[in-house]
């Protein structure tokens, strides 16, 4: 395999660089406290998406992608609809955003 240095010129795509720079990502490099944080952030999010399920916005936002259609390529969380892609990740953020439960932004003050 090629030396991610390889890979780290002008003229690589940023998307292969991203692609290398994945591949050659050790997750034993993560320490295990922020493993353990990530997974608790990730567990808030499906459960702030589950809460918001028949909150306003995220219904009005389902009519809309329904009435667009497309290829059913990505699940949204809590359901078996599936949707195309770009659909279904503007909808997992309504539903993670929707109740504002998501507590991870420190903001000023």
């Amino acid at each position: 395999m090629a030396s991610n240095e390889e890979f780290q010129t002008s003229k690589t795509p940023l998307v292969k660089q991203l692609a290398h720079w994945v591949i050659d990502f050790d997750p034993r490099s993560i320490p295990e406290d922020v493993a353990s944080h990530a997974k608790l952030l990730i567990l808030d999010s499906i459960g702030c998406a589950l809460a918001a399920r028949e909150e306003h916005a995220y219904r009005r936002a389902l009519r809309t992608f329904d009435a667009l259609g497309g290829k059913p390529e990505c699940a949204i969380i809590g359901s078996r609809r599936r949707m195309p892609v770009t659909n279904a990740v503007m909808l997992n953020g309504i539903l993670i955003r929707e109740l504002d439960l998501n507590d991870i932004y420190v903001g000023p003050g």
